[in-house]
C-alpha cells in the first residue's frame, strides 16, 4: 500500500493474544545439560533482553539444544527430563 509520499507501508495483521512475544514478555529458555550441570544452569526465566546477554556471553543456539517455552511448567518438565536422560 502506496502512501501520499510515495513511501510503502505495510500493514501487519494484528496477533492473536498470547501468540506473540514482546520486548516487555518474560519465557523460559532450556538448554542441554553438561556433566556438572544442575536444573538451574539448563533452565530458566528470560526476556528478549537477557537471551541477548547468554548470546553476547557466549551461548550457543544449535549445540547447546536451546528451547525456548512460553509455558514454564512445560519448559521445567523438559529441563528435568533432560538432566535425568544424562544422569542415567
Amino acid at each position: 500500500m502506496k502512501t501520499g509520499t510515495g513511501r510503502h507501508k505495510t500493514i501487519w495483521p494484528k496477533p492473536k493474544a498470547g501468540t506473540f512475544i514482546t520486548t516487555d514478555s518474560t519465557f523460559w529458555i532450556v538448554t542441554d545439560p553438561t556433566p556438572d550441570s544442575e536444573l538451574a544452569d539448563i533452565f530458566g526465566r528470560c526476556t528478549l533482553h537477557g537471551l541477548n546477554m547468554q548470546f553476547l556471553g557466549g551461548l550457543k543456539a544449535k549445540e547447546e539444544n536451546l528451547t525456548i517455552y512460553t509455558d514454564e511448567t512445560a519448559a521445567k518438565a523438559d529441563a528435568l527430563e533432560r538432566l535425568a536422560k544424562w544422569t542415567h
